[in-house]
Order: structure tokens, then C-alpha cells, then sequence
């Protein structure tokens, strides 16, 4: 799966670099337009908050 400890998302041939690999593919293809994932069955959250302009965060899966 990726999850010991020689192991990271980046280690080829696990689940995790698989999955991983997937989400950047569909961020790419529906930036702009990620309320398209919801007719694959993606739950797509399009109300976010105001960001604090003082702070900021690093996401990912």
C-alpha cells in the first residue's frame, strides 16, 4: 500500500502513489469545473470558506 516505513506516496507500484497519481490526473482534467466529478459520484464541496489572509495551508490527500 505504501505505508511502511521504506515506503511513501512516491514509491512506484503502491496503492498510494496509484491513488495519488489518479487525484492529480482529475485535478487537472476538471480545474475550474470540479462540480463535473459529482456525475462520477464524487461528493464536490463548492461552498468554502473566506480564507484568512493572514494564513495559509498546505492540502493533500
Amino acid at each position: 500500500m505504501g505505508r511502511t516505513k521504506t515506503q511513501s506516496s512516491k514509491t512506484k507500484g503502491t496503492l498510494v502513489n496509484y491513488v495519488r497519481a489518479v487525484w492529480g490526473v482529475l485535478q487537472s482534467i476538471y480545474k475550474g469545473n470540479e462540480q463535473t466529478l459529482s456525475e462520477w459520484g464524487f461528493v464536490v464541496n463548492t461552498i468554502l470558506p473566506t480564507p484568512d489572509p493572514t494564513s495559509f495551508a498546505i492540502l493533500s490527500v
